[in-house]
């Protein structure tokens, strides 16, 4: 009798340590943290207002989802922000990460920036290496930036565009990059 006892509280102790193992090993918390679950080829996206008004514009060769992070890889994006109708902004990088509802884009590597304006004469272009975009708000980067208008260039430690004011802020150290005249 007290063999029996002890081999079936050896198999209860098996089958439990069993039990527990497959439950962990089928978690969520347990998946990769590569789990791609959505992947999109010529990506063209467009998302509208509520009274229908176009406010984003992105297009990239490809798109990721990731179902485990509910994050967005974007190889190449290229965006525009409608956000202010009388100047919108084109803008490039060589790779974007976003929250699956676009609300936030980090933008990486080659980041370029270009004001479209229907007011400016002298549009203004925006390069740096990151920045975050929040495209109903602003782009923010504390990386370096150069803002060129027309023949004028200037060197920051960061910048801030506000899109609604189309007003762009240079944060830090600011140098003004000097260009040979072109008459020479």
């Amino acid at each position: 009798m007290k063999h029996i006892l002890i081999l079936f509280l050896a198999l209860l102790a098996a089958l439990s340590s069993l039990l527990v193992w497959k439950l962990n090993v089928l978690s969520s918390n347990h998946l990769p943290h590569y789990s791609i679950d959505v992947s999109i080829d010529k990506v063209s996206y467009k998302r509208y207002n509520a009274q229908g008004a176009l406010t984003l514009t992105l297009n990239a060769p490809k798109l990721t989802h990731n179902s485990s992070t509910r994050r967005v890889t974007i190889e190449s994006p290229h965006i525009v922000n409608h956000t202010n109708k009388a100047d919108t902004w084109e803008i490039w990088a060589d790779k974007a990460e976003s929250d699956e509802h676009y609300r936030s884009i980090f933008l990486k590597g080659h980041v370029k920036m270009k004001e479209i304006s229907a007011h400016s004469k002298a549009p203004i272009t925006l390069t740096t290496s990151e920045i975050t975009l929040t495209p109903k708000k602003n782009a923010i980067t504390h990386s370096n930036v150069v803002a060129t208008q027309g023949l004028s260039s200037l060197k920051a430690e960061g910048a801030k565009l506000d899109f609604k004011t189309n007003t762009l802020q240079l944060l830090g150290k600011t140098d003004l990059i000097e260009k040979p005249n072109p008459s020479h």
